[in-house]
Order: C-alpha cells, then structure tokens, then sequence
C-alpha cells in the first residue's frame, strides 16, 4: 500500500486533535487543582469531540465506499 498515492479527502483531523489536548489539559487542570465543576464542564465538549469524530467517520467511510480501488481491497 506505501505504492499508492495519498489519499485526498477534507477532514480536519487538526481541529480534532487540539479540542482533544484542550479536553485533556483542562482535565488534568481540574485534576490536579481538586475541582469538580471543573472536571463536570468538560461534558458538553466531549459531545462536541464525538460528534466531531462521527463526522470524520462519516466522511472517510463515505470515501472508502465510493473509492474501493484506492482501499487496497479491491
């Protein structure tokens, strides 16, 4: 598979991966400072990384569907 080209298709793994840091930083933040409000904030931006992520997903399998030649597979 290293043979094959690239594969081109738009997701923004980047923004994925800082929301993710973000989540852990504040976490370990909230962690180490003992604070639950803190640790109960991170909800609502954990459903924004998993829909996010299910986007992704979306998209990738979308591609892979229409693009069985480029999946190795074929």
């Amino acid at each position: 598979m290293s043979q094959e080209p690239p594969v081109k298709v738009e997701v923004d793994l980047p923004h994925l991966a800082r929301l993710a840091l973000d989540m852990l930083k504040s976490a370990l933040d909230g962690f180490v400072n003992r604070d639950p409000l803190a640790a109960r904030s991170l909800i609502p931006r954990d459903k924004q990384v998993d829909a996010l992520n299910k986007e992704i997903n979306g998209v990738l399998t979308e591609y892979m569907t229409k693009h069985v030649d480029a999946s190795g597979l074929a």
